[in-house]
This record gives structure tokens, C-alpha cells and sequence, in this order.
């Protein structure tokens, strides 16, 4: 059962969670030169093709692996809809 301290610890994770998927995705839509955070697309995609709100921060993730040269190999599986490039 919730007591009401716990609930307010609860919303409290939550909202700091919801805070960082927000400034990531920010983040990443600045990286990749996304000029419309609320409506992402990137440059030189069809004009009708808006990401969802985890695709930015998901390929600017892959882009820093690529040019860090973090791994010599890796393996996309594809479970929240990043696309396949």
C-alpha cells in the first residue's frame, strides 16, 4: 500500500526522470541541427516525417558512438522505433 510520503517520493523520481528525458532530448535535437524540438524532423528527410520524441536523443546517441570511435563493431536492435539507416 502507498502512504502518501511515499506517493510525493514516487511523483518526485518521476518528474526528475521526465526533467532528464527532456533536456536529452533538447540536447539532441540542438545536436542535430533540429531547428523545431516539438516538431523534430531532420534536414533532408521527407517534410512529413516527424521523430517521435525519443528518436533525437536515440540517433544522436549512435552518432556519438560513431564519431567517439567508442566501439569498432556493434549490433542495432531495434525495439523503440529508431528507424534502420
Amino acid at each position: 500500500m502507498y502512504s502518501p510520503n511515499n506517493l510525493m517520493e514516487i511523483t518526485s523520481e518521476k518528474l526528475e526522470k521526465l526533467e532528464q528525458i527532456q533536456e536529452n532530448h533538447l540536447k539532441a535535437c540542438q545536436n542535430l541541427r533540429i531547428e523545431d524540438p516539438e516538431c523534430p524532423r531532420l534536414p533532408g528527410i521527407v517534410t512529413s516525417a516527424v521523430l517521435k520524441f525519443w528518436q533525437p536523443v536515440g540517433i544522436w546517441a549512435i552518432v556519438e558512438i560513431i564519431i567517439k570511435k567508442v566501439v569498432q563493431g556493434a549490433l542495432l536492435t531495434d525495439a523503440v522505433g529508431l528507424g534502420k539507416i
